[in-house]
């Protein structure tokens, strides 16, 4: 009988081992790749920090700084160039207006005279333009 016994126990031991060994491989392969997957989403996550702040050291270099200070005083120097010439034109702009204005008023005779002319040209056409 003790090869029954020992069979029935053989049994209990491979059946024991089955469902320990089932229980702890079962879903392993499944959580493994999972674990894998969120893995790469935070490396791809940490390589693109990666990227950002190797390019923000590049900028704080003190080349690249100087650099940005020289672009940023060149654009200043340009506004205030075209700043300048606008203020000169406007400035002689006025100049202009002024002087034009007092040659009207110098020369209202002769503006008069053009006036009347010219009243009177409207009035001998009009003779014509009668049926």
């Amino acid at each position: 009988m003790s090869s029954v016994e020992e069979m029935k126990s053989d049994i209990e031991k491979i059946n024991e081992f089955s469902t320990t060994f089932s229980q702890k491989t079962q879903n392993i392969e499944e959580n493994v790749n999972a674990v894998i997957e969120k893995l790469d989403s935070i490396i791809k996550i940490e390589k693109t920090n990666d990227s950002f702040l190797l390019a923000l050291n590049t900028a704080l270099s003190d080349v690249e700084l100087e650099k940005k200070i020289n672009d940023i005083q060149q654009k200043q120097q340009a506004i205030s160039e075209k700043q300048k010439e606008y203020l000169t034109i406007i400035e002689n702009n006025a100049r202009h207006i002024h002087k034009i204005k007092q040659d009207i008023d110098k020369k209202q005779d002769k503006i008069k005279q053009i006036f009347d002319g010219v009243d009177n040209l409207e009035k001998s056409m009009s003779l014509l333009n009668t049926k």
